[in-house]
């Protein structure tokens, strides 16, 4: 009995610890996400400005 309660508990263990990395990896997906954006957004700014330049 002794074991299978130790089994549970360490499941639970991984189980949460699973939950919290989960948690951050999308955290951290969401921030380069909007990194992307923003980035894609000044080259298209700056592409926009050479173009004006140029004519």
């Amino acid at each position: 009995m002794k074991q299978h309660q130790d089994d549970y508990e360490l499941v639970s263990s991984i189980s949460n610890m699973e939950t919290i990395v989960n948690q951050y990896i999308q955290k951290i997906n969401m921030a380069l996400n909007f990194l992307n954006k923003d980035i894609y957004q000044q080259l298209v700014l700056q592409r926009n400005d050479i173009q004006l330049k140029n004519v």
